[in-house]
């Protein structure tokens, strides 16, 4: 029996590309599915509400980013624009920093915009 080996730590620079994607995506997606408008005072203090306690009622009406084919950015794009290959086990990680930052990035910009709008 032997030890598995530790998959090895994706580059700083990859980790570090993939968060500045994602949370450039999670951005965008904000006014892609909301919007810069004036959709009325209660709409955004409804929005930064629910995004504040996590409401499904109110979140669950967005979709964050993610990798596939729905957002036209796949983990393919991410692995070319990281200069990865598709096998590479630094993607996975570069991946998961992509989502996060992507999460992340799209409800505080959310939360942005209804404080903006308030």
């Amino acid at each position: 029996m032997s030890a598995s080996s530790p998959q090895p730590a994706a580059p700083e620079a990859a980790l570090r590309q993939a968060g500045d994607l994602g949370r450039r995506h999670g951005r965008a997606a904000v006014y892609w599915q909301i919007g810069d408008s004036d959709s009325g005072r209660e709409f955004y203090r409804e929005l930064l509400d629910g995004i504040a306690s996590a409401d499904p009622t109110i979140t669950g009406l967005y979709a964050v980013p993610d990798l596939t084919a729905r957002w036209d950015y796949e983990r393919e794009n991410l692995a070319a624009d990281l200069g990865l290959a598709d096998g590479d086990p630094a993607l996975d990680q570069a991946a998961e920093a992509y989502l996060a930052a992507a999460r992340e990035e799209f409800w505080l910009e959310a939360a942005r915009l209804a404080r903006r709008r308030l």
